[in-house]
């Protein structure tokens, strides 16, 4: 079940090896990670497995209309056992206000506070609490409908599957980012492999003891995702496509707000070529065998 292609104790740090009060993000390859990002005391390390569990994380800064639609389709259409981390990163126009809200009304929800947005990297600080078997990941421009957990888990069943949902962009075989050359890819059928996937709704078992958490280092977004499911790969876990025609996604509401869009997406791609640059080799093998 996983952790067959690299030895955990060369690439990463196991449970056991965890240093509780600093503990270092975010890879299995420390030797280009180490320093760069700190997880909080009292964090994954302590913090009990539950069979059967999702522990779904929505971060959100600001765009609170959306986020309240968000917040409302997954405890309207989840039935499955779950946990609800609230993430707000920041937020100035009633985000915070809604979280403590919905967790007043509901046990099974925790909220963090953040007082500045630390763009995509917040979803750490939700995954820092999980105490569940599986995280899922959902943006707050993200609405889900009935059943939209059930195809996301089931794919889970195969213990070699690490990761699920709609597939995102990865590698050409000359080591050039696939985004350059070819556009954002269509969706594989149901059931195949992806190289990796896209962060707006996936599924991912809860692997953090192993490959830590997400590098700050793509901010505010673009290729975190990339960057976190490579690490999944590499501990010989597959990644499978699943339908999402119950998950509706506002495409580019992200994007619109960023400054020079273009010029961040180059950024983020060369820094994800550039980070992995040294292992290529293994990226490379990873994506022709699967």
């Amino acid at each position: 079940m996983g952790l067959n292609r690299l030895q955990v104790g060369q690439w990463s740090r196991a449970p056991g090896q965890v240093n509780n009060s600093r503990l270092q993000y975010a890879s299995p390859l420390t030797s280009i990670t180490a320093g760069k990002n700190e997880m909080l005391p009292g964090g994954i390390p302590g913090t009990e497995r539950v069979p059967g569990l999702t522990s779904i994380i929505i971060m959100a800064h600001n765009r609170l209309e959306l986020t309240r639609k968000c917040v409302e389709s997954v405890l309207t259409h989840t039935s499955t056992a779950f946990e609800l981390m609230l993430v707000d990163n920041g937020s100035t126009d009633g985000v915070a206000e809604l979280f403590s809200h919905v967790a007043r009304k509901f046990p099974l929800v925790k909220v963090v506070r953040k007082e500045r947005n630390h763009g995509v990297y917040a979803r750490t600080y939700g995954m820092q609490l999980a105490r569940g078997e599986f995280i899922a990941w959902l943006d707050n421009d993200v609405e889900v409908g009935p059943g939209w957990l059930g195809p996301l888990l089931g794919a889970m069943s195969d213990p070699q599957v690490g990761g699920a949902g709609r597939e995102g962009v990865g590698f050409t075989p000359d080591w050039q980012h696939r985004f350059h050359t070819e556009g954002w890819p269509s969706e594989q059928a149901a059931g195949q492999d992806a190289d990796v996937l896209v962060g707006y709704c996936c599924l991912f078992r809860n692997l953090t003891h192993y490959i830590g958490f997400l590098d700050p280092s793509f901010n505010p977004f673009w290729n975190e995702e990339a960057d976190y499911c490579l690490r999944i790969k590499l501990l010989g876990y597959k990644l499978k496509v699943v339908p999402t025609n119950v998950i509706h996604h506002r495409h580019g509401t992200g994007l619109a707000l960023l400054k020079n869009r273009d010029e961040h997406i180059n950024r983020m791609n060369h820094l994800l070529i550039q980070k992995w640059e040294p292992f290529k080799h293994l990226v490379l093998e990873v994506f022709r065998n699967g």
